[in-house]
């Protein structure tokens, strides 16, 4: 085996999708509409001939089953789902279960409001991970409640996702798996397309597209020169746009 051929797959649309709440390691079901975009992706990968050797689910409720709806219709056997936590989406600490809008006017608030020269320099220049540090600190600032967590800082969330992609390589080589599917979120897939090839992140954001529901990154690991190489990333024809 030389290449081991990557798709990355944001689960299906959620609950908390729809109505537009902040979803990282809070969790919520699939909507029907959501099990619907899983089940034509399902029929895609068919048409496309991509039948994988093995599924890597982030723990998540929704990514497991988004992963067992794929499973069942590609007839890939259960037993080869793999859970890796891993692959769990960006800890928005304060604001988990809470809106999109109220998270994102806090942000923009923090980072053009208070004038923090650091976080604006960052934002102006695209910077994808000025987020987490601007997130960090409003949680310093406003101290998580005992049932909520802090915010994953930057260093420790960019460790996490690669330390879980090289993990899925390891064990694939090791299985001698050629096709595998990763099922994971909106957050981390965007941040593993950064660490890996920041220049197309670049290009799809300044685009203004966001990597929808049921959407793919697809990519290519050479085992030899040990080297990801971007193939492609795709969103479903109809489109289920939402965060996280």
């Amino acid at each position: 085996m030389i290449d081991i051929n990557i798709v990355l797959l944001r689960h299906g649309e959620t609950l908390f999708n729809s109505e537009q709440k902040v979803q990282g390691w809070s969790d919520s079901f699939l909507t029907p509409n959501g099990r619907l975009g899983v089940k034509g992706k399902a029929i895609d990968f068919l048409v496309k001939g991509l039948y994988f050797d093995a599924i890597y689910s982030s723990d998540s409720g929704r990514t497991l089953e988004t992963s067992r709806i794929i499973s069942s219709i590609l007839k890939v056997p259960s037993s080869n789902i793999i859970l890796e936590p891993d692959l769990r989406e960006y800890n928005y600490g304060i604001f988990e279960g809470q809106t999109n809008m109220a998270m994102e006017t806090a942000i923009k608030a923090e980072i053009f409001e208070k004038n923090n020269d650091g976080f604006k320099a960052r934002a102006m220049k695209k910077d994808p991970t000025v987020i987490f540090d601007v997130l960090n600190q409003l949680d310093k600032d406003q101290k998580p409640t005992p049932n909520t967590w802090y915010s994953e800082t930057t260093e420790d969330y960019l460790s996490r996702v690669k330390r879980g992609l090289m993990t899925i390589i390891a064990d694939s080589i090791k299985q001698d798996n050629s096709l595998i599917l990763l099922v994971s979120h909106g957050h981390t897939i965007a941040t593993l397309m950064g660490l890996l090839f920041p220049t197309e992140l670049a290009q799809w954001l300044n685009s203004g597209k966001k990597l929808d529901n049921c959407g793919d990154l697809s990519l290519t690991y050479n085992v030899i020169q040990k080297e990801f190489h971007f193939e492609g990333i795709h969103n479903p024809e109809t489109s289920q746009k939402a965060m996280s």
